[in-house]
């Protein structure tokens, strides 16, 4: 079954593949929302209690607390009793990094600052993008006036702020200023009090030529200090301002010449050059000149120090095929002892679309890869068989589940870089009053088209793999969904069998949080935008 999801940067939502999962009662959100804002961390039930019943305590605490447990868990079946935990004195409650969007908003400003420190804050502009974009409202508005929740509602507000401040200095460096001025007024309307963003508003009009205006939005918040608060301004914007008078060369806008960097990228990693070599045949196409895109190869190495020599040599002859190829890559090898945990950060710094990965790589490796990584991810068999032709299609099985969706989008993507038709298989179950799936690939269909200008034909097959096989004889690539149960019950028979028996690679796509490579621009994550969203998707 799906994994639960929960949604605490705005209204407080739970969710289960997309589907709504209803927390009734105030107490049993009440006590949800204070497991989340400590998730992971014990939560003493002494202080649980007091959070829920700050005014008047039932005749019986622990066991009322007891009960708003037990109605949680329920709610929240059949994850419930396995995500909160007794612990000691009181309970806990747990989740994977990519389960809650705090701790996704909390990962990818971490991200950002370790751009920044790296000298590369055009990613540190993406990352706090997608990070910010989480937010969807104001959080814990519902509990307002609550005794656990005020205090909690001002600290996540000072982290968007802070981060928002740190998103600004970002685009400021990149030559942004033109375009924050706007975004810049109305912050300083809106917090009247903080310094760091009148000093951007006063360094962004600055560099837009209008030194007056800068000189005067100084002036005011000079005015509104001390006849409110009979303060001064602080060091940093007196010293701003002495700078803009004296027109300091430091403070001229950065130069813009530099290439823009690839909107999004693809990251293949696998144990030895002839996987990553396979694992590069597929994803290449998808970072040719002009896609904005680029493809990240990720080697990890356990052993000596002759092994990693060994497999930065074999890097850089893959760099010069690359770059032979016009495509636009970059390579890391590196030694490791926690790997699915690097490809988990490196995801996240480098904007990742997809991570392609060798369907026989440690199966523990895989497990934490699959649950926590925050693109789709990508599990690749048979990358030796037969080479296909120039117009050999690209064959995607379709039923509608969740992760069907993320395998037609990669199936749109990698046919669309190599110019070949899309199959969309269907399996004839003959239920009910519709004796194919030829309406469900009909609704999807008209959702391709509308965004990625591909017609994909149908193709309708009996239940079984035996006809799927035959179809991967005329095709370069077929691309699977895993099943929504796969936490439970892995890759199943069906995709097993394909994976073993197909004529051509397999790969087996897990549906992320950041949307597919050929979403539009803007979109930063799966919340703002999804081809399943599209309402022809759901014409049927």
């Amino acid at each position: 079954m799906p994994a639960l999801e929960f949604r605490l940067l705005g209204a407080l939502e739970v969710s289960r593949d997309g589907a709504p999962v209803a927390i009734e009662g105030p107490r049993a959100r009440a006590l949800l929302a204070v497991l989340l804002l400590r998730a992971n961390t014990p939560v003493t039930s002494a202080q649980l209690i007091d959070d829920l019943w700050p005014d008047q305590l039932p005749a019986s605490p622990a066991n009322a607390l007891q009960v708003q447990i037990s109605r949680l868990r329920a709610a929240l079946a059949p994850d419930g009793t396995g995500m909160i935990l007794r612990h000691g004195a009181g309970y806990m409650l747990v989740l994977g990094p990519a389960q809650m969007d705090l701790l996704e908003f909390e990962r990818g400003w971490d991200a950002a600052r370790r751009a920044v420190a790296a000298g590369d804050p055009r990613t540190a502009a993406a990352l706090l993008r997608a990070a910010l974009d989480l937010w969807r409202g104001e959080p814990l508005a519902e509990f307002a006036g609550e005794h656990f929740a005020d205090a909690d509602a001002h600290r996540l507000a000072e982290m968007r702020l802070a981060a928002l401040g740190d998103r600004i200095d970002a685009d400021l460096s990149l030559g942004g200023h033109r375009e924050l001025v706007g975004e810049l007024n109305a912050l300083v309307r809106r917090y009247p009090l903080n310094e760091r963003t009148l000093s951007q508003l006063m360094l962004a009009l600055y560099r837009c030529g209008r030194q007056v205006d800068a000189l005067a939005a100084c002036a005011d918040a000079r005015a509104r200090f001390a006849d409110n608060y009979g303060l001064s301004l602080g060091p940093d914007v007196q010293r701003l301002e002495r700078e803009i008078l004296r027109q300091e060369p430091d403070l001229a806008a950065p130069a813009t010449g530099a290439p823009a960097a690839p909107r999004r990228s693809v990251l293949i990693s696998a144990g030895s050059a002839d996987a990553i070599d396979a694992l590069a045949a597929i994803a290449a196409p998808l970072a040719a000149e002009g896609s904005g895109c680029e493809l990240l190869v990720v080697r990890t190495v356990e052993g000596s120090s002759e092994s990693l020599d060994g497999a930065s040599a074999e890097g850089a002859v893959l760099l010069r095929r690359l770059e032979r190829s016009r495509i636009a890559g970059r390579i890391a090898t590196f030694t490791s002892d926690l790997p699915a945990d690097d490809l988990i950060r490196l995801v996240d710094e480098q904007q990742a679309a997809l991570m392609l990965l060798e369907l026989g790589a440690p199966p523990e490796r895989l497990q934490r890869l699959l649950e926590s990584a925050t693109c789709d991810v990508g599990l690749l068999a048979g990358q030796g068989r037969s080479r296909p032709r120039a117009r050999s299609p690209v064959l995607v099985a379709f039923g509608g589940g969740g992760h069907d969706w993320a395998a037609l989008e990669l199936a749109c993507w990698v046919a669309k870089s190599v110019s070949v038709p899309v199959w969309m298989v269907g399996v004839n179950r003959r239920r009910g009053h519709h004796p194919d799936a030829s309406r469900t690939l009909a609704a999807a269909s008209l959702a391709v088209q509308r965004w990625y200008g591909i017609v994909p034909e149908p193709r309708i097959v009996p239940p079984g793999v035996d006809r799927m096989v035959e179809l991967s004889g005329e095709a370069r690539l077929f691309v699977l969904g895993l099943a929504d149960d796969w936490p439970r019950k892995g890759i199943g028979s069906l995709r097993g069998q394909l994976a073993d028996r197909a004529a051509c690679p397999v790969a087996l796509v897990r549906r992320g949080r950041r949307p597919g490579g050929l979403a539009p621009a803007q979109s930063v994550t799966r919340f703002t935008w999804s081809l399943a969203d599209d309402p022809d998707a759901h014409s049927r």
